[in-house]
């Protein structure tokens, strides 16, 4: 009896290993067999880009696909500007400041710093790896925001064309693999350019739909750095209630105590530029940073609005950020309240999201 029991123990261990193994193969890659699929890409040597729009690349597809790769040098690549239009849009869904796409705050061109899903390797480029879902087609301009009439441009992307219909996963990875996005989705662009005032909100994203927030990228400028007490907020599938995402800016960006140790690049989050500048006779400090959420899902049902704010009142209050867990929120009033002084404060936000 006792050796049947511990056969039946170690069987049992078998069965759940099995188990956990497919469970973790469900969330991967591995799923997509590369076996019937077809690549597709393009790359451009001593190209030449002006002040108009042109294609460096268009794909047309029975089954869809997904571009993976996309790089980008020349000699003036923090002035170069892309469109992607997915399926037969005539408004590019995607549209960015390639710098800015990567997080790359104010044209900052230390290099060389690489991770997962970014990054930048030399002077006037940068390379990223969302993937970006397509139905049917799919198409990329580039376009030169230089003073100079044309800059010279070398580009690289690089994707898969599903094979067939049966071929055409469910779900596709969208960074180390972890989790996985409905291939039906749709990554769009959201972008925001405002002044606040001291203590002002802002709402960074606001859509009614199904999703998740893939990645977001903020340039700030201000007089001081006690815009970074703001605190990041989800008002998830119509709740009034905030989810509090961040106990501060720089927190948000997985960091601490206003970026005290400065510039840093990892796969989930970065900050690509810290110093201070003069600007029209005022000295600013200006900060550019990136959050991914690969590895730490924000995934919505219904609806998300995404909102920050220029510093902070702590405490209990409706629009506090809490300094103690309660599980509904109690009569407003203000803990250690707000720091005495707060400067207005100038920003550009990306917010990128997987919509379905």
């Amino acid at each position: 009896g006792f050796c049947l029991n511990r056969l039946f123990l170690f069987a049992m261990s078998l069965f759940l290993l099995a188990t956990l193994l497919l469970i973790r193969i469900d969330y991967t890659t591995s799923q997509i067999p590369l076996a019937g699929q077809r690549t597709i890409g393009t790359a451009i040597k001593n190209g030449l880009i002006r002040h108009h729009e042109q294609t460096v690349f268009e794909e047309t597809t029975q089954w869809g696909g997904v571009i993976n790769y996309i790089w980008v040098t020349g000699d003036d690549t923090k002035q170069t500007r892309m469109r992607i239009y997915v399926d037969g849009e005539t408004t590019p869904s995607l549209d960015f400041d390639f710098y800015d796409a990567v997080g790359i705050g104010f044209k900052d061109e230390h290099a060389p710093w690489s991770n997962q899903v970014m990054g930048k390797n030399a002077k006037n480029n940068a390379y990223l790896t969302y993937r970006i879902p397509f139905g049917q087609s799919i198409r990329i301009t580039v376009e030169t925001e230089s003073k100079d009439a044309f800059t010279l441009f070398w580009f690289i992307c690089r994707g898969l064309a599903w094979g067939s219909a049966s071929l055409k996963p469910k779900n596709i990875e969208w960074g180390s693999g972890l989790y996985g996005i409905p291939s039906n989705s749709r990554l769009k662009l959201y972008k925001q350019a405002h002044v606040l005032q001291p203590y002002q909100f802002v709402t960074l994203y606001n859509k009614t739909t199904a999703g998740a927030v893939w990645m977001v990228t903020i340039e700030a400028e201000s007089t001081d750095l006690n815009f970074l007490e703001g605190c990041f907020r989800g008002y998830l599938d119509g709740s009034q209630r905030p989810m509090f995402l961040s106990s501060g800016t720089e927190d948000f960006f997985n960091s601490a105590f206003y970026f005290d140790v400065g510039v840093f690049h990892s796969a989930m989050a970065g900050l690509t530029h810290k110093k201070q500048a003069e600007v029209k006779g005022n000295k600013l400090w200006q900060l550019g940073m990136y959050r991914t959420f690969d590895r730490d899902p924000l995934v919505f049902g219904k609806s998300l609005a995404l909102q920050w704010r220029n510093c902070e009142h702590t405490g209990m209050g409706a629009t506090d950020c809490p300094n103690q867990w309660a599980k509904k929120q109690m009569t407003p009033q203000h803990g250690n309240a707000s720091l005495p002084s707060v400067a207005v404060m100038a920003f550009q936000s990306y917010v990128w999201v997987y919509e379905w």
